[in-house]
């Protein structure tokens, strides 16, 4: 798999080679947490060409403090399985967002849950009402992929090609349409299609959200995407 900026993996911390392994990181072993690329090591560094990780900062309170801002190789972290319904996604964009906004209806009338796009899959928030917040892709984790509503969860506990799709829906809600493409291995120099599409904020006009993102959908389908 290609990593890039932004990506998550759900991953237990596994050194393959302890006599190397720095003394900071020890602590870390055996536990599982969410981690972010960060980049490629360079030729002339420890693990050239190797993809690296490092534990994202929501986790820092429950890591001891040298721990904390440091990077592992990819070949030390044991991904974790899917947890929930072995369901796969539509392959085109245009019906992926397609399933997301019928997963966001349903969610919109389910007192369990409360949108906001700025949270993947929050579980049950006191600030809510002890409702679970969900964005786009959220209501797809809810809705089509079984997450129960209790549950704190981020695309990172999904596998690859899962991921990817939810990836491609946190651009698209947004407009990037041609950021979304990317994410499903799509090259926007081909796919004639307008790559920015200006989209109303959810938080401001709901209706007016979705009504952008019915036409990015139809933009899509024109174009065989």
């Amino acid at each position: 798999m290609s990593y890039t900026h932004g990506d998550r993996i759900f991953a237990r911390f596994e050194p393959v080679n302890l006599a190397t392994l720095r003394d900071e990181v020890k602590p870390l072993i055996g536990r599982t947490f969410i981690w972010e690329w960060c980049g490629v090591g360079g030729e002339d560094e420890p693990y050239p060409g190797q993809d690296r990780f490092m534990i994202v900062r929501e986790h820092d309170n429950n890591i001891p403090e040298g721990c904390r801002g440091r990077w592992v190789p990819l070949e030390d972290l044991q991904i974790g399985k899917q947890e929930f319904k072995p369901i796969t996604l539509p392959d085109k964009l245009s019906d992926l967002m397609q399933l997301a906004l019928d997963d966001l209806a349903k969610v919109e009338q389910d007192p369990q849950y409360r949108v906001n796009m700025g949270d993947w899959h929050n579980g049950t928030t006191v600030a809510y009402g002890n409702a679970c917040v969900v964005c786009f892709a959220g209501a797809v984790m809810a809705k089509t992929l079984g997450v129960p509503s209790e549950r704190f969860v981020t695309p990172a506990r999904f596998d690859e090609d899962t991921r990817r799709k939810l990836y491609a829906l946190d651009k698209a809600r947004e407009g990037y349409v041609g950021m979304a493409l990317a994410r499903l291995g799509k090259r926007d120099d081909v796919c004639n299609v307008d790559m920015r599409r200006y989209v109303v904020e959810y938080a401001h006009d709901p209706k007016a959200w979705r009504d952008d993102m019915n036409q990015i959908i139809k933009h899509l389908r024109e174009k065989g995407l």
